[in-house]
């Protein structure tokens, strides 16, 4: 397949928005990015096909290492927020501070996974590349990502706020798709992006779905929720956080048209993906349905799991 008939397959399956206008160069060539074409191409067909067990997997946050692991290429200038930024040492002893403070002009990890269970998600996606696998996975474009570390020799660790440019990183793309959760007492709606993990070969790529609510017409509040990984200071924002990983995740790969057989949990913050392919669904059928999904136990004890009273969850989901 010639180079245009590659990019008009990759758009009738990818629906990009501002193509023209921003990604046209980028993914142009028979490239993605710096990245060939046809393995992104091969994967959005084989999730779309019925005839696949393809599978949903579902995580909270990807440590991906996309800052060295199949870095992407872009054409456009990277911003300086997307950037490494200086690192330093604070001590009481000044002019070692001045002389061992260490300069890194790099690209920084994407910004949407805090540790271990990231990056085990993040070597779990990378696998089922390098193994082919009809797969799509689902998390959430954290919009100040986790946090930023910085130390202070009386103070300890002082966290930082990340402020990171969502446009401008070299292969996330935004996409016309639209979602809508609704929820008892209001509308949440959600922007699609994707992110592709490419396998160590090159040669097939799985397309990482990853959730938006910056977007109009939400509340101001509910802009906000997909800000920050986990936030512990309010439980409520804490639910509709895992609201919208399961049930939106869910409803993500309906309007991209997958063919989902097997859904895959890691951890419980997707559980909501259950009650949102249970609706309408009752006895045999629903017992049918748990053969579906998976479930991967990432920190086996009490504190790593999130508990919500059924009254307080009552007020926020539809039955």
């Amino acid at each position: 397949m010639d180079n245009k008939r590659l990019v008009d397959e990759f758009l009738s399956l990818v629906a990009v928005e501002n193509f023209e206008g921003v990604y046209s160069k980028d993914i142009a060539q028979g490239k993605y990015f710096g990245m060939p074409l046809e393995p992104i191409i091969q994967s959005e067909r084989r999730l779309r096909a019925r005839n696949e067990r393809s599978i949903a997997y579902f995580s909270m946050e990807y440590g991906l290492a996309s800052s060295v692991y199949n870095q992407f290429q872009s054409i456009r200038p990277v911003s300086v927020q997307n950037m490494n930024q200086t690192q330093e040492v604070f001590s009481n002893f000044r002019l070692a501070d001045y002389l061992f403070t260490v300069k890194i002009d790099t690209l920084m990890d994407l910004p949407i996974y805090s540790g271990g269970l990231g990056v085990l998600a993040g070597d779990t996606v990378k696998t089922m590349a390098d193994y082919k696998l009809p797969v799509a996975a689902i998390g959430m474009l954290w919009n100040t990502g986790y946090f930023r570390q910085k130390f202070w020799f009386k103070y300890g660790q002082m966290p930082e706020k990340i402020h990171w440019d969502i446009n401008s990183y070299p292969g996330l793309i935004p996409l016309k798709n639209r979602i809508k959760i609704s929820l008892q007492s209001e509308e949440v709606y959600l922007r699609l992006w994707k992110y592709y993990v490419y396998s160590y070969q090159h040669d097939y790529a799985v397309p990482l779905i990853l959730l938006d609510s910056n977007i109009e017409p939400n509340t101001e509040k509910n802009r906000h929720l997909t800000d920050q990984l986990y936030r512990s200071d309010d439980t409520s924002l804490k639910a509709m956080q895992r609201i919208i990983l399961g049930m939106g995740g869910v409803l993500a790969l309906n309007e991209l048209g997958y063919a989902i057989d097997i859904y895959h949990l890691n951890e419980g913050h997707a559980a909501f993906a259950f009650l949102e392919k249970a609706r309408g669904v009752t006895g045999d059928e629903r017992e049918a349905m748990r053969k579906h999904f998976a479930y991967t136990c990432h920190t086996p004890v009490e504190a790593g799991h999130d508990r919500f009273s059924i009254s307080e969850i009552s007020k926020i989901v539809k039955k």
